[in-house]
């Protein structure tokens, strides 16, 4: 039995990089779990860009010649990168707004509004949202530009990312098993004169002697120093690995930054007491550092689903069809463009191929409806269902409730994270002089809605449950603002709903005296005799 590990990537065990540890090369200075880690993204990111085939076993390489191996002649016709979409799509909504709490001083409020547009906090969004979804883990890394006057937001490759989790570098004092006190950035490069190196970017907290105030407020106990390294790769220890204090010998190593006074070895201390690194996994776990991808799930059916349209390209791209002979004498082939002469009792007749090519696309629609069902996206949402044949109503909330339960699974983890983005950004300004000092104000980033919704349907609800008093006036104004009527603001809808109601149920009053009628206007219960004699007597005053 081939080997596998059993962990977030063993759905893809299949694939000959991901089968263990013993089919991944020898020593480098990555560990064999962040290989793992690596291979993994390297075929999730093959799967998205159509070129999955290029890590299919060699014997499927081979068979052919060379010019039409059968590895060349598979078909992806870009369903992952389709359902990577649609769920980024799903996330992100209709809009991505920056809100901050009402009690926000205006500083703060205009500052960031400002910085969300300077640093194309919505593309970037889009940016790292495809790694984590499509890779399982997005990378977002927060630093101070001293030529911009304000912190640059950065998304990177997961396959950079390299938390040191198990506190490899040995930071004294840090006992936080949840968050790591170093994490790393790194890969390799080549000169121009073709030397290779590892550049290494490292954070790490380092515990102070003395407590001290940073510009955000309270007191500090840690500082995050921050150093770029060059390391030499021929000059790589035996067993040195990327979370070491020190991957190659002296002779190899080039610090890039320069040094803040009182420090060695490239070190700057940043004046902040947090990494300002943000990783997104894709779903919420409390065992696993890293997230799933959307696609390890499904990974099979993608296979499969690449061998039938593989198989039907085939089947429909026959440039001649065959001639099928039967009777003695019959000849054994037919010249191409010519004719051939019968013998007696000999017939001939074209093979029929058209309910294989029948077979093929019926189980290629199997495959669809599996991938979407698989992959909680319901057929509507994935353009595979024609606009006249939508369901409606509760039928279409029921299609879209996985769609929904997976929506809420990957804003759970986003509900914590944006924030700290926003929180590192504002924290970064006030270091950076751009803000007042302070505690900074609560931001998140409010994500609109993304799902289709039935306007008719929810009107017809609202009609039927408010004159009953089955919802409020503010659900009402939620649900039609949900389903698609432009509202802009929830909250002023109601106050002007109200405010019109009062002044309609006004006038009737001082038309017709009828108190009662009135307050059924308003949907509220009749009034009693004692209270329509004083209303009476303060509509005489009025008239006087």
């Amino acid at each position: 039995m081939q080997p596998y590990l059993n962990d977030q990537y063993a759905p893809l065990a299949h694939i000959p990089e991901l089968r263990g540890h013993e089919a991944l090369p020898g020593k480098t200075w990555i560990d064999q779990a962040d290989r793992r880690r690596l291979a993994a993204y390297g075929v999730l990111g093959a799967y998205r860009t159509n070129t999955r085939r290029f890590h299919l076993p060699e014997s499927v390489w081979q068979a052919g010649d060379d010019s039409d191996a059968g590895g060349k002649n598979v078909r992806e016709y870009g369903d992952p990168s389709l359902l990577i979409d649609t769920a980024r799509a799903l996330l992100l909504g209709d809009e991505q707004t920056v809100t901050l709490d009402d009690t926000a001083p205006e500083a703060f409020v205009d500052w960031l509004t400002g910085w969300a547009d300077a640093e194309r906090l919505t593309q970037k969004l889009l940016e790292g949202e495809e790694h984590s979804i499509g890779d399982g883990d997005g990378v977002y890394v927060l630093g101070w530009s001293p030529a911009k006057q304000r912190p640059r937001l950065r998304v990177f490759d997961p396959g950079f990312y390299f938390p040191d989790t198990e506190n490899k570098a040995r930071v004294a004092g840090w006992e936080d098993d949840e968050y790591p006190a170093t994490v790393h950035l790194a890969w390799e490069w080549k000169d121009e004169a073709g030397t290779t190196w590892i550049r290494r970017h490292t954070w790490q907290l380092r515990k102070t002697e003395i407590p001290w105030a940073p510009p955000y407020g309270g007191t500090a106990e840690w500082v995050c120093l921050y150093r770029v390294v060059d390391y030499g790769a021929a000059d790589l220890l035996s067993d040195v690995d990327v979370y070491l204090p020190d991957l190659a010998r002296k002779a190899g190593t080039r610090p890039i930054t320069t040094p803040s006074e009182g420090l060695a070895d490239g070190w700057v201390n940043l004046g902040i007491d947090f990494i300002p690194v943000v990783h997104v996994p894709n779903d919420p776990s409390t065992t696993r550092t890293f997230g799933r991808s959307l696609l390890l799930r499904i990974a099979h059916i993608l296979d499969d689903l690449a061998n039938t349209d593989t198989d039907l390209a085939a089947a429909s791209q026959a440039a001649n069809p065959n001639m099928v002979y039967s009777g003695a004498g019959a000849p054994e082939s037919t010249p191409v463009g010519g004719a051939i002469g019968l013998p007696e009792n000999a017939t001939a007749a074209f093979m029929d191929t058209s309910k294989n090519l029948t077979a093929l696309t019926g189980h290629v629609d199997t495959l669809l409806d599996r991938l979407a069902v698989n992959a909680r996206l319901a057929q509507a949402l994935l353009g595979r269902v024609q606009p006249n044949d939508v369901p409606s109503g509760y039928a279409l909330e029921l299609g879209f409730a996985p769609a929904k339960n997976l929506l809420r699974e990957m804003r759970t983890v986003r509900d914590e994270k944006y924030p700290l983005l926003l929180r590192f950004a504002m924290r970064l300004a006030q270091v950076g002089g751009v803000l007042p000092a302070g505690e900074v104000p609560r931001a998140s980033i409010e994500l609109g809605s993304a799902l289709p919704a039935d306007l008719p349907a929810a009107i017809a609800a609202v009609k039927d449950l408010l004159p009953i008093q089955a919802i409020s006036t503010a659900t009402a104004v939620r649900m039609l603002q949900t389903a698609g009527l432009p509202i802009e603001d929830a909250v002023a809808e109601v106050e002007a709903i109200r405010n019109e109601s009062f002044e309609q149920a006004f006038n009737l009053v001082r038309a017709t005296g009828d108190l009662n009628a009135a307050r059924k206007m308003l949907g509220l219960p009749p009034a009693t005799v004692a209270a329509i004699t004083a209303a009476d007597a303060t509509n005489t005053e009025d008239d006087a």
